[in-house]
């Protein structure tokens, strides 16, 4: 039996506390709480993720003997296949 039926049978009203779907609301009547206080500039960024800068270095070119010289067979192509 839901509600819509006790209240015709009986002629009884659901109690405002119950919900149309007969949930109970367990803050019914109780206020809302207040908005929280706004964050200060400080507080803000405090939030903020900390990104800590690192040193560009100007040699961006591929200094000789950084990379391992090429050498057929180890990539790309390889014998036997």
């Amino acid at each position: 039996m839901n509600w819509d039926e006790y209240e015709e049978q009986t002629g009884i009203k659901r109690p405002a506390w119950i919900d149309g779907v007969g949930n109970i609301n367990w803050h019914y009547g109780a206020k809302d709480p207040a908005p929280p206080k706004p964050l200060t500039v400080q507080q803000t960024a405090g939030l903020m993720p900390q990104v800590n800068a690192q040193r560009m270095t100007m040699d961006l070119m591929p200094q000789p003997g950084a990379q391992a010289p090429w050498r057929p067979g180890l990539r790309g192509w390889r014998p036997g296949w």
